[in-house]
């Protein structure tokens, strides 16, 4: 297989802070987060803006506001998520899953930080060139009592998603929260400096529904998990300083894809917030790939100057048929990579 060119990479401009990317499979949308928060509040932070969801059109690069619209629709599923009447005040997103419903229907998980700690249920119709979203309920998360503050979430199945964010917590329908107590990290608020433990960040729950895969930035590693709890399998990325393991995204060729940036040493988090203070910052990056059939891993793209200093602080690899599109935490824009030609390849 070939590997992806990081020489000439496209930009998609119009996706402001685009943290996650999920691809609407069948269709040429992906949809992307905005993360609009104020670091200088807090660790976690404690303000936040408005972050709506933003759809980007594989083939045009055109962008368009997805989620809230003056068109979005309210159809609050009672049954399922009783929690939340109605739609928060104001949507601020953060991680993304979705969960494909069939005849082009799509089911979106959204960590939201607008108005209140939770993950929005946000369902997604396409039709031909419109995009219709309705709003299908909310499910509040109770921040010190789980000991989890929103990033990553996963669905499982009969409706039910797996959360991270310092900790992981699972919830079902008539069932509520239950902490996954096989993964221990710090508590919301501790002092994130390495050594001190683990913070869950990105999450991925395999095919099969048998194992959840964490991403632990503190600790510079992923983690394989049985569903229902016991012994860990670790990927261990000590071996390339500085990397930050961000997101957990599935490719559609099968493989488990791992980003995050490659930052220089901090030795305040004060130091690190002021990375975000500016609306470009260049870093390394950095994407490896796991097989969960053979737990196998490969460095797929592993880029020191940022793309020639003009892309940072990357943290979803999503992987669709020759490309590889790169969500970051900061800027106005998303990078395209696609696999080396032929004619790059050939010798001179």
């Amino acid at each position: 297989m070939k590997p992806f060119d990081t020489s000439n990479p496209l930009f998609v401009y119009g996706p402001i802070k685009a943290e996650d990317l999920v691809r609407l499979s069948g269709t040429p949308w992906i949809v992307a987060s905005h993360l609009n928060l104020d670091l200088s509040s807090g660790m976690p932070p404690t303000l936040y803006g408005f972050g709506p969801l933003r759809a980007i059109r594989m083939d045009t690069h055109e962008v368009r506001l997805l989620y809230p619209t003056s068109d979005s629709a309210v159809d609050w599923d009672r049954t399922t998520f009783p929690d939340c009447p109605q739609p928060p005040d104001s949507l601020s997103s953060h991680g993304l899953n979705v969960r494909p419903l069939g005849g082009n229907k799509f089911r979106l998980y959204v960590c939201n930080h607008g108005g209140r700690h939770s993950v929005e249920i946000i369902d997604v119709a396409v039709h031909g060139e419109q995009l219709h979203t309705t709003w299908r309920g909310g499910v509040p998360v109770a921040v010190n009592d789980l000991g989890v503050w929103p990033n990553g979430v996963a669905p499982l199945p009969e409706e039910g998603f797996i959360l991270s964010g310092y900790n992981v917590a699972k919830w079902r329908p008539g069932r509520g929260w239950e902490k996954f107590d096989s993964y221990q990290g710090l508590k919301p608020g501790a002092p994130t400096v390495r050594g001190a433990g683990g913070m869950s960040n990105g999450v991925e729950v395999s095919r099969d529904g048998q194992w959840i895969f964490i991403a632990d930035s503190l600790r510079e590693t992923v983690i394989r998990v049985p569903i229902g709890g016991g012994e860990q399998t670790v990927f261990d990325f000590n071996s390339h300083p500085g990397f930050h393991p961000d997101n957990l995204r599935w490719g559609e060729d099968g493989l488990l894809y791992v980003c995050g940036p490659i930052l220089p040493k901090f030795q305040r988090d004060e130091d690190f917030i002021k990375c975000f203070d500016h609306s470009f910052m260049v870093t390394g990056i950095l994407v490896m790939s796991i097989d969960p059939k053979t737990l196998a891993v490969r460095e797929v793209v592993n880029s020191a100057d940022g793309f020639e200093l003009r892309y940072g602080l990357t943290s979803t690899a999503l992987q669709v048929g020759d490309q590889l599109w790169l969500g970051t935490e900061i800027g106005d824009r998303v990078a395209v990579l696609s696999r080396r030609s032929e004619e790059r390849d050939a010798p001179a």
